[in-house]
């Protein structure tokens, strides 16, 4: 298999299917791509290879990463220039530019090439990129998996004797969605004897914007 110069494998599950594939980035610009099928690799050519329109220039050096954490591999790819970020629409990839691409405005150097590890140990892959300087920059990954639990956060008030206190009990939880949080449910009595009851605003139907009123 000849592949042309300065030929740069990467491996990932691009198509999804359970098994790593293999992309190539060829000094021309080109990435192609050998999917994995019982463990025969079989070059995917022309409208065959999701990744045909992807050319960045000279020194291309791929690497697959879920990048936006939607459950699929992203691409990101190193040239001569920076690193570019292509993302995986159900198998279209689409280079990402401007304010959506999450690494717009960082100087990685020429001949950037990516790798991944977890360097610092929090479960999500991190990418270390070499350049032609002979130095390596550290890129933490601090996404957010979209398919989290919401995050509900302790909230505590001080309150006088027969004097109700108003408690947003939502303002400070967090769904890594950034869908609507509601309350769908409360305790009517304390452990120190006041209770609690909802304060609907008046919207009974919308339970995004419900307070509890808490009376001691």
């Amino acid at each position: 298999m000849k592949l042309d110069w300065d030929a740069e494998p990467a491996v990932g599950d691009l198509d999804g299917d359970g098994d790593e594939d293999v992309l190539v980035g060829i000094d021309n610009g080109e990435i192609k791509y050998f999917r994995n099928e019982e463990d025969s690799f079989t070059e995917l050519k022309g409208n065959d290879n999701p990744l045909k329109g992807v050319n960045v220039g000279w020194g291309v050096a791929p690497t697959i990463l879920d990048v936006d954490s939607d459950g699929d591999e992203d691409l990101l790819v190193g040239n001569d220039e920076n690193l570019k970020y292509f993302r995986n629409d159900s198998g279209t990839f689409t280079e990402q530019k401007g304010s959506i691409n999450p690494f717009k405005g960082m100087n990685l150097g020429s001949d950037a090439t990516p790798s991944l590890i977890d360097l610092n140990g929090d479960g999500d892959e991190d990418v270390l990129v070499g350049n032609d300087d002979g130095k390596i920059k550290y890129l933490e990954n601090l996404t957010t998996n979209v398919n989290d639990d919401p995050i509900a956060k302790n909230d505590s008030v001080g309150i006088l004797d027969n004097n109700p206190v108003t408690i947003n009990v939502l303002k400070n939880d967090f769904e890594p969605e950034k869908e609507l949080i509601s309350l769908m449910e409360f305790e009517g009595d304390t452990e120190r004897g006041g209770t609690v009851e909802l304060d609907d605003k008046g919207t009974p139907e919308d339970l995004s914007d419900d307070e509890l009123i808490y009376i001691l």
